[in-house]
Parts: C-alpha cells; structure tokens; sequence
C-alpha cells in the first residue's frame, strides 16, 4: 500500500468519527502519517529508515558500512580469553560452600535484619553471610559476627544474599568478595554504588537487574570481575574505574580489561545510541551486551576475534555489524530479539563483513538456554551465501541475504 492511499484511509476513517471527541486523536494520526511520509522520503539511498535512525542495511543490495570495519589495526595476537568462555557456559563464579553440622547458625537480629552465615575460615575467623531477611529496607551489613563466644570477620556477600526490596546499603568494613548474584533484582536499589576499597573481587551478575542504578564506582583494590556483572541494570549510565585500577578501566562509562581488549559491560542504560568498540578490541565478553534495549547499532571494528557466551543474547539491537577478523562465536552470542525503532517493527540485522562463514557454536543464534532462534536478518558477502547455508549453524538461520559491503 503506497502513502497516498494510507493518507486517503486515514483522513477518511477520522472525518466518520466526531470532531470533538476525536481532536487529539487527529492529531496523533495527522503526525502519524507525517512520520510514515518522512521515512519513505528519507530512504533514497535504499537504507532502512526509521524517523531519528537509519540502518546502513540497503534495499538496493548495498550495504553501507563504516570504514573502520575495513581498516587493519595492529590488534594483539597473543590475546588469551578470559573464562574459556566461548563454547559453553563459562563457570557461574559461585562462591563455594561447604556447611558442615555445626558451621552454619541463624542471627536472630542485627540492625534490624536476621542473616545466615556460613565460617569460611576458621584459621582468619572469616565469614560469607547468605539471606538477609527482616523488615528493614535500609541494609547495614555486620563487620563482625559472634558464635561461640569468638568473633568472626565478614569477608564475602555470598550469592543471592540480598532480598529485592533493599532500598539502600552499607558494606562491612574489610569486605573482600560481592558474590554471584549477591544484590539480584534490587529494583529498589539505590542510584549511585561505591564498591568499597576493601573489596578484590566482584562475582559475575553481582548486581544484575538492579534496575534503579545509575551510576556504579570501582576502586583500584578490585583485581578480579566475573562476566556481567551489571546485567539487565537498564537504568545503568556508566561504570567508573578507578584510574590506578591495574586490571580494569572504563571509558565513556563502558567497563574494559586494563589494556582494552576485551569488553567485560556495555551499560544498559547509557544514553548513546551507537557504540563503536575501540580498535584494540578483541573480544566481546560474556553477556557484554545482554539484555540492552537501548542501543540502536554496535560497530566492531577490525580486530575483533571472539564473541563469547550470550554477548547480545535478548538484546534488542538495530544493527549488529561484525568485521573482516571474527573468527568465533560462542552460544547465544547472537541470540537478538526483534526490534522496534520509533515504534516502528522490524527484524534485527547481524552484518557479517567476513570473507566466509566464521565459526559458531551449536546455539550461536539461539536465545539463551532455548532452542528459540534470533529473530533477526543476516546480511553476508556477496557469494557466500551457499557456504553458509552449507555448515550448521548457519545452515539453520531463517533470514540469509548476500549484500555488496561498501564504505559509508
């Protein structure tokens, strides 16, 4: 159906209606069809276009790429993955536990808030404290706990310690772990995190779906972060990095290894719309970018070898563009859902500029833990097409459409 005759319908379904009880519903058709004209306009180039964002992906048969897909930085070789994470399921980074008959006692209360805790050491007298329960929102972790008579020092917030409804927080003095899971779905967490300077270890998810944070700081006693740690955090704008950190560091708010080859999280609350990972970039870690609803396109640049378990698994991103040098890619890792620009419906788009097919894991483009496949479009160098549907996974993929790449 062509603009003239949408127009045509719409004026007359709205002149069959009363003007009076139906002004503003004019006008959001009137603006309607404003944007549909506008969109149709602004497509001469053959892009996909949706009111504010224009796909590089063509109608033509030509897709525009950035010119740093093309260029050959002198990205590391020797880059060794963190996690072994590529194949399967990188290890959860739960802290492990073992309770024996008189280890594991119930604090009847502390500030207004009843915990287990479980002795991790009873040659340092520490211990990693579980399931905070009471009526307390505001928590105020203990820094000692007493059993027997003996004081014991809190070193580690074990997994899934925290309920949801934890509206603010203060860390034990000497906390040394944040576990796997530890503040999981604190939506009610507050805006603004410091992780104290006491603390050398972030677990992977440590703060996922904690979806009132906005802003997180890590300081430079932190050596050691798991995979996505703020995953699902969608009002999270930046992670700040100590600049004495001497294993990780942030730029633009985004959370890097020290020597920016891998990126370990993308915020998912940041403003930008577009991310280009920088040249040194070799890696894309775990869940990187799982989950984002706020992105409309992500470039990586050449150089870029591996995507690891889940790195765009639901998320919801316009273009996915891959360079030249992709070589791996683990499960999920390309599991996007469909998209929506400016309420506009429309498949998402995995560009992969290589040469011929890189390789994927069993479920590369399966969303995670299921068989669901990646809503999405492949867009693939001319004349490869038949190589791609000739190896699984590819062979699998709905939406294979060969494009001629060319620089924007």
């Amino acid at each position: 159906m062509n603009n003239s005759v949408k127009i045509l319908l719409v004026t007359l379904m709205t002149l069959s209606m009363p003007f009076h009880a139906n002004a503003q519903f004019l006008k959001n058709l009137l603006k309607t069809v404003g944007e549909v004209v506008s969109n149709s306009s602004s497509s001469e180039s053959g892009s996909s276009s949706y009111s504010r964002y224009s796909s590089p992906v063509s109608s033509s048969g030509r897709t525009k790429i950035p010119a740093i897909v093309f260029s050959n930085p002198s990205a590391t070789k020797s880059y060794a993955r963190s996690e072994g994470s590529i194949g399967t399921e990188a290890p959860d980074q739960r802290v492990p536990v073992k309770i024996g008959y008189d280890e594991r006692v119930f604090s009847k209360d502390y500030a207004g808030n009843s915990f287990d805790f479980v002795i991790t050491n009873k040659l340092s007298n520490t211990v990693t404290i579980y399931a905070i329960r009471g009526t307390k929102d505001n928590i105020e972790f203990p820094t000692t706990v007493e059993w027997k008579g003996k004081k014991y020092l809190v070193v580690t917030i074990g997994p899934n310690a925290i309920g949801s409804s934890v509206t603010g927080l203060v860390f034990p003095k000497g906390l040394k772990r944040i576990g796997y899971q530890a503040f999981n779905g604190c939506y009610r967490m507050p805006s603004t995190v410091r992780i104290p300077s006491s603390v050398t270890t972030i677990d992977a998810h440590a703060f996922s779906e904690c979806q009132k944070l906005k802003s997180v700081y890590i300081p430079a006693s932190v050596t050691s972060i798991g995979y996505a740690p703020f995953y699902k955090c969608n009002e999270l704008e930046e992670i700040i990095v100590a600049e004495d950190n001497p294993n990780y560091k942030s730029v633009n708010g985004v959370l890097y290894n020290k020597e920016m080859t891998e990126v370990i999280q993308y915020p998912g609350g940041k403003l930008t719309k577009s991310y280009t990972a920088p040249s040194s970039v070799v890696s894309i870690n775990r869940e990187a970018f799982a989950g984002n609803y706020n992105l409309n396109m992500v470039v990586l640049p050449y150089g870029v070898r591996f995507l690891s378990v889940s790195a765009f698994n639901n998320a919801r991103i316009n273009d996915v563009i891959l360079p030249p040098s992709i070589e791996e890619i683990g499960n999920a890792a390309l599991g996007l859902e469909s998209v929506s620009i400016s309420g506009v419906p429309s498949k998402a788009h995995i560009i992969i500029t290589a040469n011929k097919p890189p390789k994927a894991h069993a479920d590369a483009l399966n969303h995670y833990r299921t068989s669901f496949k990646a809503d999405a479009e492949i867009y693939v160098q001319k004349g490869t097409r038949s190589d791609y549907l000739s190896i699984s996974p590819w062979s699998s993929a709905e939406n294979i459409i060969e494009t001629e790449f060319v620089k924007k």
